[in-house]
């Protein structure tokens, strides 16, 4: 397993365990998508808070152009 799969399973066990966790599960979104895993982009985003969906960190955002 690669580190950024070995990643994204991390984080998804963190965000299993703390549901509460929306860094980790944003963090998951963004990672995802940096590495072309879009079901997992597009399944993470529909938990993620409304509000969060359509945030940018600094030049990289989970939809449109970074």
């Amino acid at each position: 397993m690669g580190y950024n799969q070995q990643a994204l399973y991390c984080y998804r066990k963190v965000y299993s365990l703390d549901p509460a966790n929306v860094h980790a599960l944003w963090e998951r979104a963004v990672l995802a998508k940096n590495i072309g895993e879009f079901r997992t982009v597009t399944m993470v985003t529909f938990r993620l808070p409304l509000h969060f969906s359509y945030v940018c960190i600094g030049a990289q955002c989970l939809f449109g152009h970074s």
